[in-house]
């Protein structure tokens, strides 16, 4: 999602704030364990409270991102939007 802040220039969104809480599950089996699960929160602070077009953001942001894309053939991410408050981030 390091794209976040580029995309959301081009969307003319004013990004005030953004924070990812990621939590991944590991499977142990005796071999090289992996990550079976990933838990990937945002909380972001903007001048739009349009949820429709900051989930578009987010959407975007993981389709171009190298890593979401590399961990998208391991196990794909489960990603959450949540707004946040004008006093919080």
């Amino acid at each position: 999602m390091v794209n976040i802040s580029r995309i959301a220039q081009k969307m003319k969104l004013d990004l005030k704030g953004v924070h990812m809480d990621v939590k991944g599950v590991k499977e142990y089996n005796g071999h090289p364990s992996s990550f079976i699960t990933l838990d990937v929160d945002i909380s972001i602070k903007a001048d739009s409270r349009d949820r429709e077009k900051l989930e578009r953001l987010i959407r975007l942001a993981e389709e171009n991102c190298t890593v979401s894309n590399t961990l998208r053939n391991a196990v794909k991410p489960n990603v959450r939007l949540q707004l946040i408050g004008p006093t919080s981030v």
